[in-house]
């Protein structure tokens, strides 16, 4: 740091320019303060549970709905005691404001024990300021293929706040059911300007349409967004699962990840933020399919948090 002090050769000059810095620094302080990324969110987020039945039902849709007066900002799922025959195909919004839904189905060939879908949506307080917006795209008819990308991009200016998505099946726009079909991964952009889901034909699968919807909760972004890179297992053959945390002073709106190399041989058993430790971070469970799988993959979770 230089100290030298310039020569002076009048006052008036001076003061006139630290009076304009002054009520610069005064209008980008209220700038800041009035600005939607100022918006803090953290602290006002809750998780709230959604059940489904318990029994030996091919399919089920466990539906979380957030409280009066708040919004959902992202959500997940999980399977209990569907083994490696249950397979979860849809984490996703829908678009609706005020629910998160968490869809399962029992692998081709069925599945004979009782098992039980959950779902779990962030909420919080709608503020018009963050400007929420719900989006989706779907990459619909795909013929024969195995597997089918599909990228959703937020409104200009805004943010991803959340990631959603499904695996389209033949049923999809009929019963929201998508027999035969995998929920891959969800995996939003660098800059979270978009998301991009994969979705995979089951190893045993033959439809004869294959889809997939990649949904994102989008909004000006709230203070301390940011998205926390990726922890990623070792490649193996067998189940796996991976935890990452938010930074200190921050909590989770969204929990992103999946599979890489699985092909259709691995699924989600369950992707959501932690619900047992406030929200400050979350993680991923994944599983073989029932006759195993023949190749190594992966398993990778990333967060989308705020302050």
């Amino acid at each position: 740091m230089n100290d030298t002090k310039a020569p002076q050769t009048s006052r008036r000059p001076r003061l006139i320019g630290l009076a304009l810095a002054g009520a610069a620094a005064l209008t980008a302080g209220q700038l800041a303060l009035s600005s939607p990324a100022s918006a803090s969110v953290g602290s006002d987020l809750r998780l709230v549970p959604g059940q489904s039945t318990t029994d030996s039902g091919f399919s089920k849709t466990a539906v979380a709905t957030c409280p009066a007066g708040t919004v959902v900002y992202g959500g997940g799922g999980d399977i209990v005691n569907g083994g490696h025959e249950v397979i979860l195909y849809e984490l996703d919004s829908r678009g609706d404001r005020t629910h998160f839904y968490a869809s399962a189905h029992e692998a081709v060939g069925g599945y004979t024990g009782s098992w039980t879908a959950y779902a779990w949506a962030v909420c919080g307080p709608n503020r018009p300021e963050l400007g929420l917006a719900y989006t989706s795209a779907v990459n619909s008819t795909n013929t024969g293929a195995r597997g089918v990308r599909t990228t959703v991009t937020c409104p200009a200016g805004k943010k991803v706040i959340s990631v959603g998505g499904a695996a389209a099946g033949p049923f999809w726009y009929f019963q929201h059911q998508a027999p035969g079909m995998i929920l891959d991964s969800l995996a939003p952009s660098s800059d979270l300007r978009s998301v991009t889901v994969d979705s995979y034909q089951e190893e045993q699968a033959n439809n004869n349409d294959a889809g997939t919807v990649a949904s994102a909760i989008c909004g000006y972004a709230p203070a301390g967004l940011q998205l926390v890179p990726r922890t990623i297992s070792a490649s193996s053959t067998a189940d796996k699962a991976v935890t990452r945390e938010c930074p200190a002073g921050t909590r989770a709106i969204s929990a992103a990840g999946g599979l890489d190399g699985a092909g259709g041989q691995a699924y989600l058993d369950r992707l959501v933020p932690h619900h047992q430790s406030g929200l400050t971070g979350g993680d991923i469970d994944t599983r073989h399919d029932s006759n195993g799988s023949s190749r190594s993959w992966t398993a990778s979770v990333s967060l989308i948090c705020a302050q």
